[in-house]
């Protein structure tokens, strides 16, 4: 008796997502060169066959994700009102342990760059030099129309907005002390408020 080829899709979607989610996690925690082939797939509840009959390797999984950086980019920018897509974003990326258990992938990115496992100079990585300016400058404007927002140049604050989650960042994965951490977002916001 043969499956569907809608259910084989399903069961083939479900298995790779398993994958996916366990490597996520896994490489926030513990970073991507530190974590295992087998390590992912222990945590997946798979096997090292499977892995390799959806992946050709670890690298292929971690660029994997980055349909899910697209998704959360996504889902923030859809929210119309500027601060709470601001709060939305910043909070899956600073909190710890992890915003609605959301494993934020734009930071599994920025740990592999900072600890050198990727290059900033790789066309897949998503952090670029403009990424402040060109998704967070829109949302400034937003919130400036809105009235939340002073008057400036909204790519600018953008820039600096997210330089500021950078620093947070940045420490967040120096200060192996900190267990928790939930970002102030009425102090990041204060620099640009009316």
């Amino acid at each position: 008796m043969s499956i569907s080829l809608e259910k084989q899709q399903k069961i083939t979607d479900a298995r790779k997502k398993q994958l996916v989610d366990a490597a996520l996690e896994l490489f926030d925690q513990n970073g991507y060169a530190n974590t295992k082939i087998s390590d992912i797939t222990e945590k997946a509840g798979t096997s090292k066959g499977l892995f390799y009959h959806y992946f050709k390797s670890k690298d292929d999984i971690l660029y994997e994700i980055l349909d899910r950086v697209d998704e959360c980019i996504r889902e923030c920018n859809d929210i119309e009102d500027a601060i709470d897509s601001l709060t939305l974003f910043t909070e899956r990326l600073l909190s710890y342990p992890y915003y609605e258990g959301y494993v934020p992938p734009i930071r599994v990115y920025f740990f592999s760059m900072i600890r050198g496992d990727i290059r900033p100079d790789d066309e897949r990585n998503p952090i670029t030099d403009q990424f402040g300016r060109d998704y967070f400058g829109p949302i400034f404007a937003r919130g400036q129309k809105q009235g939340y927002f002073k008057d400036g140049d909204p790519a600018y604050f953008g820039d600096t907005y997210w330089k500021q989650l950078i620093g947070c960042m940045a420490i967040m994965n120096f200060d192996k002390k900190a267990n928790s951490c939930k970002p102030d977002m009425k102090k990041m916001l204060a620099l640009y408020m009316k």
